[in-house]
């Protein structure tokens, strides 16, 4: 399966943070292409000729200048913000991104976050795998994300274990998605499930 292109603007002073950052983020099963920004208005003038899909921003870059950035984020309504924070930010400008990201954060927490932002990104389309999932789909994805095994699926649905596995790669297939928090946070955006279940 061909894997997700997604381009990425980083907006962040420390090369110690962004060095980690996109090495952690490499290691998943998307091709992430990275671009350092120094400042907002180094990024607006990018944002003419590349296709961002997620833009990291440390909340320092936008401190004080709330207008500018949010005359940008207008230019592209179809990115995914990201606030990467290491101090106290308030809330108004907090409030201004899709997404908060703490340095404290576990890695797998980030990574979900960014799946989640892949969730809603253009690759989706560009790959058609936002084509939607049969009943039987979903019925084998909120199992999953419930942690029954193929073979309790199977038991469960009166299916076999060859069928649910079927079921399984399909879903892969569609969503693009391999991990189980990634096609948790999939089934949550969709409202296949609730926090609560």
């Amino acid at each position: 399966m061909d894997k997700c292109h997604i381009n990425i603007a980083v907006l962040e002073p420390s090369t110690l943070l962004y060095e980690g950052l996109s090495t952690m983020l490499l290691k998943t099963h998307h091709h992430y292409y990275f671009y350092r920004f120094a400042d907002l208005e180094e990024l607006s003038s990018m944002c003419e000729g590349t296709n961002f899909d997620i833009i990291v921003v440390n909340p320092s870059m936008v401190q004080n200048k709330q207008k500018a950035f949010i005359r940008i984020k207008r230019k592209m309504p179809k990115v995914f913000w990201m606030a990467l924070l290491y101090s106290y930010y308030d809330n108004e400008l907090l409030n201004l991104f899709d997404t908060i990201l703490s340095v404290t954060d576990a890695p797998e927490n980030m990574l979900a976050c960014f799946e989640k932002a892949c969730i809603s990104c253009r690759c989706a389309v560009e790959q058609g795998k936002n084509k939607l999932l049969s009943d039987r789909e979903i019925e084998v994805l909120v199992a999953l994300t419930k942690g029954l095994t193929n073979k309790e699926i199977a038991d469960l649905m009166n299916i076999s274990v060859h069928t649910v596995m079927t079921h399984r790669k399909n879903i892969i297939e569609k969503t693009g998605l391999h991990s189980l928090p990634a096609l948790t946070m999939y089934a949550l955006s969709k409202k296949l499930i609730s926090f609560d279940s």
